[in-house]
């Protein structure tokens, strides 16, 4: 959510949460299984909101690296190639690594993905 509510007003970057002179916005954001959409998520949420809400054209949108596994069953990989959907039309820098086979949270993120985030940060940050 921080990486879509830069320059708007929100809970996420609201003044008092302190700092409120500095800006909330970032450069980069690394997702790595992130939900979208908590209503197909068991338990209980007191926030409505999804990302969704903040991703419109004519913003700017930091870069998004965005992974997640094809059998995950906590966070479907379904969420994930939504959102990268959402932010690809309106013009977000975005790149989707669906993982097969792997589940929510499964070891095969740090093997596979952990050089490819880096590299990622490395160009962006830089």
């Amino acid at each position: 959510m921080v990486g879509l509510t830069g320059g708007v007003r929100s809970v996420y970057n609201a003044p008092s949460l302190g700092n409120a002179g500095v800006s909330a916005g970032v450069r980069a954001v690394v997702d790595w299984f992130g939900p979208t959409d908590f209503s197909s998520i068991p338990g209980r949420h007191d926030r409505p909101e999804t990302p969704f809400t903040y991703v419109e054209p004519g913003r700017t949108y930091p870069a998004f690296s965005i992974a997640n596994g094809s059998v995950d069953c906590v966070v479907p990989v379904w969420q994930s190639q939504r959102l990268a959907s959402a932010l690809t039309k309106v013009g977000a820098s975005v790149t989707l690594t669906v993982l097969p086979g792997a589940r929510h949270e499964d070891p095969a993120f740090m093997r596979t993905q952990l050089t490819p985030t880096t590299a990622f940060l490395d160009r962006v940050l830089k």
